[in-house]
């Protein structure tokens, strides 16, 4: 007697098909397979990191313009990303020892500010001078809010620690160190800043209103950040050290 095995066929969904249909639930799968390698591929096509285009000096703005990559526009730009990447480790170093409340609340406003940070690329990336109202729109940096959130925190902070009657070496434990390292980037960046507003809107020069201000307050909170990181208890933080005036090299005494 001939035996003939009947694979079960059953009513399933297969990915592209416009409704269920019949088929063996062995096809439905590998059907599923290759549909799910095939979104795979698209989205490595997505996020694809390279793309050849900058590889003769040049890159594109958020507008779409191209300029030479040693035009101001891109040195702000790399200025931005290396301090939000000096926030990043500073960030890190803090949550690896497990940080009590002060900790984590120093390390929420960092996370916001690293976000600011990438809007406000984004702003410096559309050039006013060669951007049309909806792409400005889009790229809108309220830079005068962010600098209230900014004044709000550093206020909130001095309430906590003592009265600054000199100046202060940076240091006070790994955190706080590293926080001092990120004012000087912040500064080095709203010099960048600067120097691109007072290009030429033609040049691709301008700012939106309250950038610089957002800048320039943003090195203020990282030094007060740094302070309160120095009070933390220990491990977290270390001990504050004041400037003490180098005292001259008295002169051998003559006999």
């Amino acid at each position: 007697m001939l035996r003939t095995r009947l694979r079960r066929r059953s009513t399933v969904e297969v990915p592209g098909a416009s409704g269920p249909c019949q088929c063996t639930r062995a096809t439905a799968t590998r059907v599923r397979l290759l549909s799910g390698r095939a979104k795979s591929a698209a989205a490595e096509r997505k996020v694809r990191v390279y793309t050849r285009t900058g590889d003769k000096g040049s890159s594109s703005l958020y507008n779409g313009s191209r300029e030479t990559k040693g035009h101001d526009i891109f040195h702000a730009l790399g200025m931005t990303d290396s301090l939000n990447a000096h926030l990043g480790l500073a960030r890190e170093q803090l949550l690896a020892q497990k940080p009590m409340a002060k900790g984590l609340q120093l390390c929420d406003e960092l996370e916001s500010i690293q976000s600011a940070l990438i809007d406000l690329g984004a702003a410096v990336a559309t050039p006013p001078g060669s951007s049309d109202p909806e792409q400005l729109a889009r790229v809108a940096f309220d830079g005068d809010e962010r600098t209230a959130q900014l004044e709000c925190w550093i206020d909130a902070h001095e309430r906590g620690l003592p009265a600054l009657r000199t100046f202060v070496l940076p240091g006070g434990g790994i955190f706080a160190a590293q926080l001092h390292v990120a004012r000087t980037v912040a500064r080095e960046m709203e010099r960048s800043l600067v120097l691109l507003h007072e290009t030429p809107a033609e040049r691709g020069g301008s700012l939106a209103p309250g950038v610089l201000c957002f800048a320039n307050r943003l090195s203020d909170y990282l030094f007060v950040a740094g302070r309160v990181a120095a009070a933390l208890p220990s491990p977290w933080g270390g001990q504050e050290r004041p400037y003490v005036p180098c005292q001259p090299t008295p002169e051998p005494s003559r006999q």
